[in-house]
């Protein structure tokens, strides 16, 4: 799967062998797609569009058609993620002070209020008990998901810039966050306190990837 700043998504299959020619090509999108994220089943890609058309769309993975547009973000939509259960796709936009919470089946959107401004980042927890979304000045929201409606949990503080990805560990104990600053902070999800700084970059740390069973955390810096 690949995203282009014109707007097109190549999806490829049987990544076994070095090139692999995309068996999809989805058009749509007028500008920048900032985030992907396939649905839990594999059955949808969600699409995050940038600044000139503000839109996640949603595709049905085996034909290549575009379902139907979410629409709604007054601003370029920079991250999605789908809750485990497939029903719930999550999306932020800086000039939104609220996660946007769609129906999948039906597009309905739910505005879930933030305790902080210009959200850049979102993630469900991989059970689905919890949701993270980190903003443009640094600090983190972090939600419980468990009950009929969300509960705002803690607000998570410590890094100093652009908030570029949340991750939680497998086990949704740990949520980390990579910043603009260079830095990686690590949180316990359980009581919001700060366990580890990780300051090994020497620039932003664009990517975060947790290994299946929770012992590495993977960082990719610019």
């Amino acid at each position: 799967m690949k995203k282009w700043a014109s707007g097109v998504i190549l999806v490829l299959a049987g990544l076994v062998g070095v090139c692999q020619e995309p068996c999809l090509v989805l058009t749509g999108h007028t500008g920048t797609v900032w985030d992907l994220a396939f649905s839990p089943d594999g059955r949808y890609l969600a699409s995050a569009g940038g600044c000139f058309d503000k839109i996640v769309r949603l595709w049905d993975v085996a034909t290549g058609m575009e379902l139907f547009p979410f629409i709604g973000s007054v601003d370029r939509v920079m991250a999605v993620s789908f809750h485990p259960n497939g029903e719930i796709l999550a999306s932020v936009a800086p000039t939104d002070r609220a996660v946007r919470l769609w129906q999948v089946d039906t597009g309905d959107c739910q505005l879930l209020p933030s305790p902080i401004r210009s959200l850049m980042a979102v993630a469900f927890s991989p059970d689905g008990h919890f949701l993270a979304a980190g903003a443009y000045s640094g600090p983190v929201a972090l939600w419980d998901m468990t009950g009929p409606e969300p509960v705002p949990l803690f607000t998570l503080t410590g890094p100093s810039g652009i908030v570029t990805r949340v991750a939680f560990s497998p086990d949704g104990a740990l949520l980390a966050a990579s910043s603009r600053d260079g830095t990686v902070h690590i949180w316990d999800t359980a009581s919001g306190e700060l366990v580890r700084v990780l300051r090994e970059h020497t620039d932003e740390v664009r990517g975060l990837a947790f290994s299946p069973d929770g012992s590495l955390l993977a960082t990719g810096g610019w």
